[in-house]
């Protein structure tokens, strides 16, 4: 079964679960009553809540993952353990896959405005991302490596007729995705809509559900950064070289700024220019997706020790990616300066190491909080949101 069609079952199951869930909603308020899991019941249970958190999830992290192109040796049989895995990295550490796209979006638009001013004005951004994503393979008598972004600016400046794929070209080879992402979009939008519903009307929230609006946070702002990404392209286009060719200068020997190594697992390529880019992005939302955390930080805990530690946690979260994000930039411009055996070096690691490991210990434990807190719920939280408050009443 496709995804598209998993991801549209999950959103009709999810609707099903709702509307059987919809009842004639009190406005009265519990206060402090709590209640552990609730099952089988005709108000929204516990069932229903994790059913269209983990549909949501899944559907968010699985579509808004757009590998570069694995190596040669990758099999088509490894794709969906390799996806998979990123699907679960992003789940824990979202902020990287969005520093990632970001860092691969500035690289596109660097090169098609460099490209273009080569006199290639229908150059895209699809066919950018084509080219930064491995797209295209250099094959000589003794050796074969992958064009980096700038290889192709240089091969289209002193090739103009050169044999690179048209925007028509790098659509077809990539797989259609858009059903998939739309089923996704309904499905945060439901959990967001939901969300704001049961805020105006002083409904409890669960912490499943704010960690579940980090990830759709991440999903909306990667998907915009991907948008014209080519998705699952796993065919490169392979350019012959020779000691003759026009372009030879600087190529031959494959050991310039025009080649990078084939990468196995299809990771984004992020050069030393890129990986500002990268930091830049990861601190940007790792702010972002903290502070959805904060948003529990009155929430009604089953103690005041749970409360503490997810206060503590998102704090972490939301704070650590900042002298984070310095030290590792001061370590990427360290890197021109010093040594690595130095002993400036060791210590910019070691602190960049310790934030590092501090953010994703809040992280985890968010997420443990997260499932772990459903054993103890405000009542209000499986209370069907009253809909019908929002119909304008004539009269």
């Amino acid at each position: 079964m496709k995804l598209g069609h998993l991801a549209l079952l999950s959103l009709v199951s999810s609707a099903v679960l709702a509307q059987n869930s919809t009842t004639s909603n009190s406005t009265q308020r519990h206060g402090s009553d709590r209640i552990g899991f609730k099952w089988g019941s005709t108000d929204r249970s516990t069932l229903v809540l994790i059913w269209n958190c983990l549909a949501t999830i899944f559907t968010c992290t699985w579509t808004v993952i757009h590998l570069d192109i694995p190596s040669d040796r990758y099999t088509t049989k490894r794709t969906f353990p390799r996806k998979l895995g990123w699907m679960i990295f992003t789940f824990i550490v979202p902020e990287i896959t969005f520093g990632m796209a970001f860092a691969q979006f500035m690289a596109c638009r660097s090169l098609r405005r460099e490209i273009r001013k080569n006199g290639y004005q229908n150059w895209s951004m699809a066919q950018s991302f084509y080219a930064v994503m491995g797209g295209y393979r250099v094959q000589h008598r003794t050796w074969s490596k992958l064009l980096t972004p700038e290889g192709v600016a240089y091969l289209l400046k002193r090739v103009p007729d050169a044999d690179l794929l048209s925007k028509s070209d790098v659509e077809k080879l990539a797989k259609a995705d858009g059903f998939a992402k739309l089923v996704a979009c309904i499905q945060a939008g439901w959990l967001i809509a939901q969300s704001i519903a049961r805020a105006t009307q002083n409904m409890p929230i669960s912490e499943l559900e704010i960690a579940t609006l980090a990830l759709v946070a991440n999903a909306f702002a990667t998907y915009l950064l991907w948008w014209e990404k080519p998705y699952d392209v796993n065919q490169r286009k392979v350019l012959t070289l020779d000691d003759t060719s026009a372009f030879n200068a600087g190529f031959l020997g494959g050991d310039s700024p025009y080649f990078h190594d084939d990468d196995e697992f299809g990771l984004p390529a992020v050069e030393i220019k890129g990986r500002y880019f990268l930091l830049g992005g990861m601190t940007f939302f790792g702010v972002i997706c903290g502070g959805v955390h904060c948003f529990a930080w009155n929430f009604e805990f089953a103690s005041p020790k749970e409360q503490l530690l997810w206060r503590v946690c998102s704090l972490l979260v939301t704070t650590s990616v900042v002298p984070g994000g310095i030290v590792f930039t001061l370590i990427n411009k360290s890197e021109i300066i010093f040594d690595e055996r130095s002993w400036w070096m060791h210590l910019q690691f070691a602190v960049g190491g310790l934030f590092a490991y501090a953010f994703l210990a809040g992280r985890l434990v968010l997420i443990f909080l997260a499932f772990y807190s459903l054993r103890s719920e405000p009542v209000g939280v499986y209370e069907s949101v009253a809909w019908i408050n929002y119909v304008p009443h004539l009269g």
